[in-house]
């Protein structure tokens, strides 16, 4: 049998119906329509994150050190997976003391994004509660910065890891 012998109005009918069928399947769930290589490509670039926990002054240094280069090595170019986390109180002298580094440091890497946050103001403190339970911390001690599965605690530690830490998720070079 060949196509010039089929009636051209029950050849319509059958494509009508086969998109309609396809349309009916689509909007149910039960057909996927052929996904671009990109959206294959982002699938598969799932992020999972790599909770190491609390980097504190109580931590050896070569703890740190060897905690911050697991933390580069799995998080690299995350950025749209990761959030950066920051709780410091307004009387605070380590948050104070701070204040001048982060400052630089947002002039000189504006694309790193971080939320900051009064610790002490009531709206935030379940906020913190959840990222404290999440990260494995029993101290509400600030200044505290949340990156992507390591909290850092302390104005040293923060001035030591957070630049390698951002530069890594971000993927940017050191300036």
């Amino acid at each position: 049998m060949d196509l010039k012998s089929i009636n051209p109005v029950y050849l319509a009918i059958c494509v009508i119906a086969i998109v309609c069928i396809a349309i009916t399947l689509i909007f149910l769930g039960f057909l996927q329509p052929a996904a671009s290589e990109e959206t294959n490509k982002a699938q598969d670039a799932t992020w999972d994150v790599l909770y190491l926990g609390l980097i504190s002054s109580e931590v050896p240094l070569e703890e740190q050190e060897r905690m911050v280069q697991a933390f580069i090595e799995h998080n690299a170019g995350v950025s749209d997976a990761c959030t950066i986390t920051h709780f410091y109180s307004n009387t605070c002298p380590a948050c104070m003391q701070l204040e001048p580094w982060l400052n630089a440091f947002r002039e000189r890497y504006p694309e790193v994004v971080f939320t900051a946050y009064e610790a002490h103001e009531s709206i935030y403190h379940e906020q913190r509660g959840i990222l404290n339970r999440e990260y494995g911390i029993d101290a509400y001690l600030v200044p505290t910065m949340y990156v992507c599965g390591t909290a850092l605690q302390g104005r040293e530690v923060i001035e030591n890891t957070l630049e390698p830490m951002a530069l890594a998720v971000y993927d940017l070079p050191a300036r």
